[in-house]
């Protein structure tokens, strides 16, 4: 009777038990880590994809204030960089962020949607004609100003195009 009651009574976990409660564990933790490598994966897209944003804003308000058709310089780490119309330009971004961007500047014609002739026909593409104010005789040409900045990332290409709708004096 002894030894029955000794059993009876002893309380705690059995070794399956205590293998299960480690497994179920080991699987949330590792859940965890999968979770936040991914937050530290997408923190490096989005520093870098801000960064590229932040760049072609400055370049298309610049460029929109001068009024011109040469693209301002941009602001690298290396110091202030010219961009020349459509030749891609390295740059590297200043600050925490050390990404290489590649920065193209584009200036074209304004072109516009042009209904279809017949119904369900194809629209087409037509450039936009310039305007000449009566009253001044200055005759406004519409463009559009385009800054793409791409960069690498893990093996992808990414990029951020901005575009800017403006009038230019011919």
């Amino acid at each position: 009777m002894y030894p029955n009651r000794l059993f009876s009574s002893e309380r705690g976990f059995t070794l399956i038990e205590a293998m299960l409660a480690m497994v179920i564990v080991s699987i949330g933790v590792l859940s965890l880590q999968a979770f936040y490598s991914s937050i530290l994966q997408s923190e490096v897209t989005s520093e870098a994809r801000l960064t590229a944003v932040h760049m072609a804003e400055q370049i298309i308000e610049e460029w929109q204030q001068s009024n011109t058709t040469n693209p301002p310089s941009v602001q690298c780490a290396a110091g202030p960089t010219a961009l020349p119309l459509d030749t891609p330009t390295t740059c590297v971004g200043t600050g925490s962020n050390t990404t290489s961007f590649s920065i193209t500047a584009s200036i074209s014609p304004a072109r516009a949607p042009m209904p279809p002739a017949t119904a369900g026909g194809t629209v087409n593409w037509a450039v936009m004609s310039p305007y000449t104010n009566p009253n001044t005789g200055v005759t406004i040409a519409p463009y559009t100003r385009a800054v793409t900045v791409s960069w690498q990332y893990k093996g992808e290409t990414r990029q951020v195009m901005l575009t800017h709708l403006t009038r230019l004096p011919q």
